[in-house]
């Protein structure tokens, strides 16, 4: 009746008439059918806590959620890169002295120039490779040579492997060049061949005459190596060097030391044996 009629007024209930003998059995077996379909329409209330414990519940189940799935994708690229770097380490042992360029159209690396590199970059930076710059001589640029390390074929799960040749990584390099430079010109080439009591880098037999080629990145050795390969009987003494600069500076010491050696010597500079 609110806001129908402002004024008050009687409400008269009349008595309802029972015996005095009811016990509350009866009125809970009267009341318990229209008690429960009451309780059909009723609507719970919540409080506030409760609701706010909920939706925080959610929120939580929602981000569990969002983690393991960003977790599980995180993980599979992890194998998918992990399997990339594994293929360029496998390649790297099969054929180590190929420049980044070559490798990357060899194994046929998809993706963005950025992405590729990245994958050589992490290599170096997890330790797997130790990168080495090259020089090829004026106008050819350098060449990034990557050597594997042992931590590199435990990743890859590669048996420890030596590579032929003596010294580091950039002088067994081009020895391996040297050899291939005369094997393709049809001469018989070995690395670290015998000759007397030593070895010569590279030792290659044209006719009956044995050419011993040394390496020579550094001076340290130079003067012993020369007269050591006569002494051993080698036909010619090619002293390979780095560049001009540096061949100038051996001829130099060579003479300095005993000129008539010259004449059972020629000099070349390494980027003459690199093809390609």
């Amino acid at each position: 009746m609110n806001g129908r009629w402002p004024d008050p007024f009687i409400i008269q209930i009349f008595p309802f008439q029972f015996t005095k003998n009811i016990a509350n059995q009866n009125i809970n077996k009267l009341m318990e059918p229209k008690i429960a379909l009451l309780e059909k329409e009723i609507i719970q209330r919540k409080s506030y806590l409760d609701i706010l414990e909920a939706q925080k519940t959610v929120k939580q189940e929602q981000e569990s959620k969002q983690r393991k799935e960003f977790q599980e994708r995180t993980l599979e690229k992890k194998i998918a890169d992990d399997n990339q770097l594994i293929q360029i380490l496998t390649n790297i042992k099969d054929h180590p002295f190929i420049d980044q360029k070559s490798r990357i159209e060899m194994l046929g690396l998809k993706g963005s120039a950025s992405t590729v590199n990245n994958l050589f970059k992490e290599l170096v930076e997890r330790g797997f490779v130790t990168a080495h710059k090259i020089g090829l001589g004026k106008g050819k640029g350098v060449r990034i040579i990557y050597e594997m390390t042992e931590k590199g074929m435990e990743f890859a799960r590669i048996k420890p492997f030596t590579i032929p040749g003596r010294s580091g990584f950039v002088h067994k390099f081009w020895q391996h060049k040297i050899k291939k430079y005369y094997e393709k010109k049809g001469f018989e080439a070995e690395i670290e061949k015998r000759v007397g009591l030593k070895n010569v880098d590279v030792g290659v037999t044209i006719g009956d005459d044995l050419v011993a080629l040394e390496v020579e990145l550094s001076p340290d050795h130079l003067i012993q190596n020369i007269e050591k390969d006569l002494v051993s009987g080698c036909s010619l003494i090619i002293v390979c060097c780095p560049n001009q600069k540096r061949m100038s500076n051996y001829r130099k010491r060579v003479a300095e030391h005993d000129e008539p050696l010259l004449d059972s010597i020629e000099f070349k500079i390494l980027p003459e044996f690199h093809e390609g």
